[in-house]
């Protein structure tokens, strides 16, 4: 099902304006939605919407090509297992704006430089459900955060 996040009282998340951190990063562009879509075989989808100033922003500053159309959300696809602890572990395998596609590094656990957009999308990593109906589902950070999520 599409989920879409209602609340999240992570300092991360408000810092970078949402989850890919485009919003902290790139003057002028705006990501306020998230939305989450579980995939079959334990792949999870993560979606926030652009407008029509913020995807020619991106465009631009990612280089698109000038015949694509304007990209219509940053995507960000990953698999998702069950940690022992009962946590809900996100693995983020590709980041996608446009036809532009990478896969999000996690440089730190090298001892390299992390980049802001690379750390943004790890705020959703480790997470536990504390509630789950057929509506709502609440998740806490494993720093306390927590994140409201509606069906759709």
């Amino acid at each position: 099902g599409r989920w879409r996040l209602m609340y999240t009282s992570s300092p991360m998340f408000r810092r970078n304006g949402g989850l890919s951190g485009f919003a902290n990063s790139v003057e002028g562009v705006c990501t306020p939605e998230l939305f989450f879509e579980v995939l079959p075989r334990k792949k999870l989808s993560l979606e926030e919407p652009l407008d029509s100033e913020s995807a020619a922003i991106l465009a631009k500053r990612l280089w698109l090509p000038v015949d694509e159309p304007l990209p219509s959300a940053v995507r960000v696809a990953c698999s998702w297992a069950v940690g022992g602890d009962d946590s809900l572990r996100l693995t983020f395998e590709k980041v996608r704006v446009g036809s532009r596609a990478w896969e999000p590094a996690n440089a730190a656990s090298r001892g390299e430089v992390d980049f802001e957009q690379d750390k943004a999308v790890r705020v959703l990593g480790a997470t536990r459900p504390t509630y789950l109906d057929a509506r709502m589902l609440v998740l806490r950070a494993l720093t306390g955060a927590i994140f409201v999520l509606i069906r759709e």
